[in-house]
């Protein structure tokens, strides 16, 4: 599941479910991604003090073959133009994070 971390300035946080479902649609959007729905995506806004009218985005994810350096700089752009139209007048910037199983990564389903 990837998991979307957007920190910025405090007026970012009145206007995070208009933007969860707007950044959610345009992952959807990308069919190399293969993810649907609010369960594939996680969207968190860290408490984030700062004076800086800068939305940073951080965008991890599970490496797939499918999921290219192309694929990931259109996520990216695409992530950045969604809050961009909440947020009009701040810089935006995404990361976007690839992991492998090498890195470290374990889920677990929950017991029944």
């Amino acid at each position: 599941m990837p998991t979307v971390k957007i920190y910025g300035p405090k007026s970012i946080v009145l206007m995070m479910a208009m933007m969860n479902n707007s950044i959610i649609k345009a992952i959807e959007d990308i069919p190399e991604l293969g993810l649907k729905g609010k369960d594939w995506v996680k969207i968190i806004y860290p408490a984030h003090n700062s004076n800086n009218d800068t939305v940073v985005v951080e965008i991890t994810l599970l490496a797939n073959p499918a999921r290219t350096l192309e694929v990931r700089n259109r996520l990216a752009e695409i992530v950045c133009r969604e809050i961009q139209k909440f947020c009009p007048s701040q810089k935006i910037q995404c990361s976007i994070f690839s992991l492998t199983e090498n890195q470290g990564s374990y889920s677990l389903d929950p017991i029944p």
